[in-house]
């Protein structure tokens, strides 16, 4: 537990405005896990609904964007080494602790700039039975997103970022416009060396991912509360 605590300089859960008790389920969970999370309260949806148009409809992903971004210029603007961010529909691994501190091991170890503890990976082939992209899933324990171009890892559920991405981001975002993992995987993924995928998901995304995640990891067991 120390070795969580000690190796990330903050923890922060992601709160929807519209649904507080949301974060206070998450804070719950982390808790039991033995972790202290702050809140930052996202952007509200309900403002952006107000400005709507034909280029602007999916206010949910634009929310949840400038929700990170928020977040992410306030870890600038402190200078912290690094911070570790959930969303508030965040479900936990019931080896949560275990997984955690072997992704820190291996963290310890490597250089990196970013860390997804959670993701969903998809290859750009269609998959015709199933109606989406294909799915990918890797047996090995950490692998660089830049070794397989051909796959896009999605989610931001629960991830790390160090400083040294902070302003990369930031910078970006300014022109993109589009949800933050599509934005990591245009710009970021594919090409960053320091872009570190784990597995087996310390965590998921309630409900949706739930279904994912029985397709691409051969030892899930529905293991996540």
């Amino acid at each position: 537990m120390d070795k969580i605590k000690d190796y990330f300089q903050q923890i922060w859960v992601i709160s929807n405005p519209s649904k507080p008790e949301k974060f206070q389920k998450t804070a719950e969970k982390l808790a039991k896990f033995g972790l202290d999370a702050n809140e930052f309260k996202g952007v509200d949806k309900r403002i952006l609904d107000a400005y709507v148009t034909d280029d602007f409809r999916d206010t949910n992903a634009m929310a949840c964007t400038l929700s990170h971004l928020s977040l992410i210029q306030k870890a600038s603007d402190n200078d912290w080494e690094n911070v570790w961010i959930f969303e508030d529909d965040v479900m936990l691994h019931e080896n949560f602790i275990d997984l955690m501190e072997a992704n820190i091991s291996i963290l310890n170890t490597i250089c990196w700039n970013m860390a997804l503890f959670g993701s969903v990976a998809q290859y750009d082939e269609w998959d015709e039975d199933k109606n989406h992209r294909k799915l990918f899933y890797s047996d090995r324990k950490c692998i660089r997103t830049c070794d397989y171009p051909e796959v896009s890892f999605f989610a931001t559920h629960c991830y790390a970022i160090r400083r040294y991405m902070y302003d990369a981001i930031l910078q970006i975002a300014k022109t993109y416009k589009g949800a933050i993992d599509n934005l990591c995987v245009d710009k970021f993924y594919k090409t960053s060396t320091g872009i570190l995928v784990f597995s087996p998901n310390a965590a998921i995304q309630h409900p949706c991912y739930l279904t994912i995640e029985e397709q691409i990891n051969p030892n899930f067991k529905n293991k996540y509360l």
